[in-house]
């Protein structure tokens, strides 16, 4: 189906109506949603019974309500729980990287996994079709999870999954080679491994989900293996789903019929002007089992001016920039983002992943881990230079290096390391 067709019936079965749907059908969806999940949430949630009560005359009325933040469903999830225990269908404890901090604890019950579920569908229908094989470089995990919900919307499909996720890479990248592929599916990081281990291959399209999507990961498998590369982005928080790239690949097409998104100022918490950077705040419109309300994701990034091209109503995120609190400021100068150590180091050739961060105690002194396949000889004395030249490509590492603020130390680790299984921070630790 071209374009955001699928989409579109997606969106159509959620407001029980016929094709178009205009953007204003959709709003007063989300409002009328939004008004009933504030009623359940004072009624039934115990932290969110001291909601106001007033009704939201319009949309942009909900700032004026009090964040949700991830130390909140640290400190006592239950209290958010607004459902009997008994109801609840799934729970994830999720340990935030790089922290010491206690563990946010989640609860979904059946009709959210199913909300899943029906967005994963519709938007691998646009990748896959009857008969495809797919390879999912992701675990398959225990029910409902990820990798469950996935294998679930690939069978409804008619496709053909095979989970790889669970194995060495090495086995992953011999089925790449042995067979065509329709679709391959995985974080950014490991699938970039996979390609860079099985060399050509037959693959037709990837998925490169739960995460951030560097460019250079995106040229490196269009180049290697002719594909067509989608995108999504998702959280734990939001039952997986969230947003995924139409066929014209013009930003994340946002799951706006289950979920009311907002930009905010990270700073001040006030809404920022369309396609301007900022935090992405999320609110359920149809969850029971744990609404969340004004969720702070700390996701950085920015709504895309415009509809897209291909017609849908669906609000469309950019890329993610950073993550709140993860990027790093060397020699005391600049902030550098993720999205820009990305781009300069996954842009090394041959690179598969890599770990930076500060010497303990050291500010002063960059400390920098990469993976990388083995080369003919004097490979390694080249990546590590080809890391460096790249490094000094950013305006605030060159600038504090030059004038005796920042050493940077590199250190190589040959073979198909993936240092980073899960949503990848930058800048928090240093390597170990």
């Amino acid at each position: 189906m071209n374009g955001g067709g699928a989409l579109d019936l997606w969106l159509g079965r959620k407001l029980r109506q016929g094709p178009p749907i205009g953007r204003a059908a959709l709003e007063r969806h989300q409002l009328q949603c939004l008004r009933e999940t504030l009623r359940w949430a004072r009624e039934r949630s115990p932290f969110y019974r001291q909601l106001q009560a007033t009704e939201l005359a319009e949309l942009g009325a909900i700032a004026r309500l009090p964040f949700t933040t991830a130390e909140d469903l640290a400190a006592d999830p239950l209290r958010l729980l607004a459902v009997s225990q008994s109801e609840v269908n799934r729970v994830v404890t999720l340990h935030t990287s790089g922290t010491t901090a206690s563990p946010k604890r989640l609860f979904f019950d059946a009709a959210d996994q199913q909300a899943t579920r029906d967005f994963f569908v519709a938007g691998l229908s646009q990748m896959a079709a009857c008969g495809d094989r797919v390879l999912v470089l992701l675990p398959r995990g225990h029910p409902g999870g990820l990798g469950d919900l996935l294998a679930a919307a690939l069978r409804a499909l008619g496709t053909i999954p095979v989970f790889a996720g669970d194995g060495p890479l090495a086995v992953a990248a011999a089925r790449v080679t042995r067979q065509p592929l329709g679709l391959v599916i995985g974080a950014p990081v490991p699938v970039l491994a996979l390609c860079r281990l099985a060399g050509r291959a037959s693959v037709r399209r990837v998925l490169l989900c739960s995460d951030s999507v560097p460019a250079p990961i995106v040229r490196a498998l269009q180049d290697r293996w002719g594909c067509e590369v989608f995108r999504d982005w998702g959280m734990t928080e939001m039952g997986y789903g969230g947003g995924v790239e139409c066929r014209l690949h013009r930003g994340y097409h946002l799951q706006e019929a289950d979920f009311l998104f907002e930009i905010i100022d990270p700073e001040s918490g006030a809404p920022v002007a369309e396609g301007q950077m900022g935090e992405v705040v999320l609110t359920t419109l149809a969850r029971r089992a744990m609404p969340l309300i004004r969720y702070r994701t700390g996701d950085i990034s920015r709504f895309l001016p415009g509809p897209c091209p291909c017609g849908s109503p669906l609000r469309r995120l950019d890329g993610i920039h950073t993550r709140r609190g993860t990027e790093i400021v060397p020699g005391g100068g600049d902030a550098v983002m993720l999205a820009e150590l990305d781009e300069a180091l996954f842009g090394v050739d041959g690179m598969i992943d890599f770990r930076i961060g500060f010497s303990p105690g050291h500010s002063a002194r960059l400390l920098v881990e990469a993976s990388a396949l083995p080369g003919p000889s004097g490979w390694e004395a080249a990546f590590e230079g080809a890391i460096r030249d790249s490094l000094d490509g950013i305006g605030a590492i060159e600038g504090a290096r030059r004038i005796g603020r920042l050493s940077v130390d590199v250190r190589v680790v040959p073979g198909a390391v993936v240092f980073s299984p899960g949503k990848r921070v930058i800048g928090r630790e240093p390597p170990q």
